[in-house]
C-alpha cells in the first residue's frame, strides 16, 4: 500500500494490513492467585489510530479443577482488555481423575480499537483460585510435558 494512502487517511476500510503472531508449545505453570503474564505475548505497531486490531487466542490449558479455578484475562499494555473473572463449568459432577486429566480450550475473540500508533504489547494473563495446583498452557494437569500448542495472532483492519 503506498505510504501517500496512509498519510492521507484514505485506507479502505475493513483491509487487512497486517498480521503477527506468536505460537507457543511449551507448558510452564501459572500458580499465582493474581494474574501474571504467560508467555503468550505478541506486538505490533499499527500504521493509523482508526484501525482496528483482531486479537485471536487459540489453544489449550489444564489445572486440577477438583482444587482450582482457571482464570484468564487480555491485556494491552496495561490495560485489560477481557477477562473471566467469574467461572463456570458445565459439568454435572467433580470427578477428580478427569479433572486432572482433562486439556481444556482457551480461546479468545476480541476486536481492540486502541487508537494508535505506537508498538502495542497484547499479553494471555492466567491465575489460578488455589496457588498448590498450577494452571498449565498446553499440557494437562496430570501430564508432565506440553502435549500441544497456543497461539495469539492479531490482525490489523483498516478503520
Amino acid at each position: 500500500m503506498p505510504i501517500s494512502k496512509i498519510l492521507s487517511g484514505s485506507l479502505d476500510s475493513g483491509k487487512v494490513l497486517q498480521v503477527k503472531q506468536t505460537l507457543i508449545t511449551t507448558g510452564a505453570p501459572i500458580t499465582s492467585t493474581t494474574h501474571v503474564d504467560s508467555v503468550l505475548t505478541v506486538n505490533i505497531t499499527p500504521s493509523s489510530t482508526t484501525s482496528k486490531i483482531m486479537v485471536n487466542v487459540n489453544g489449550y490449558y489444564g489445572i486440577h479443577f477438583w482444587h482450582a479455578s482457571p482464570y484468564w484475562r487480555l491485556r494491552r499494555d496495561t490495560t485489560v482488555i477481557s477477562s473471566n473473572d467469574s467461572v463456570a463449568f458445565p459439568r454435572v459432577q467433580y470427578d477428580s481423575t478427569r479433572d486432572a486429566n482433562t486439556n481444556c480450550p482457551l480461546v479468545m475473540n476480541i476486536l481492540d480499537s486502541p487508537s494508535s500508533t505506537s508498538q502495542l504489547t497484547y499479553t494471555v494473563q492466567g491465575a489460578t483460585s488455589n496457588a498448590s495446583y498450577p494452571l498449565y498452557l498446553n499440557r494437562r494437569h496430570s501430564d508432565s510435558n506440553a502435549n500441544s500448542q497456543t497461539s495469539i495472532t492479531v490482525t490489523e483492519i483498516a478503520g
